[in-house]
């Protein structure tokens, strides 16, 4: 499990509206937490820069 600080976390929300990446739901129509993704994976050497999430 990736350790996002928090303000990360909140900032990559934002600016995702609260949506999901794939199919645009908000957040209060999915019945679970929506996960922050990585675009490159951390097993292919990817990171938890704001800029890969």
């Amino acid at each position: 499990m990736s350790q996002i600080p928090e303000a990360v976390r909140v900032q990559i929300r934002t600016q995702a509206n609260n949506q999901c990446g794939y199919c645009r739901s908000l957040q209060k129509y999915v019945l679970g937490i929506l996960e922050i993704e990585h675009i490159v994976p951390k097993a292919a050497g990817g990171t938890d820069d704001e800029e890969n999430l």
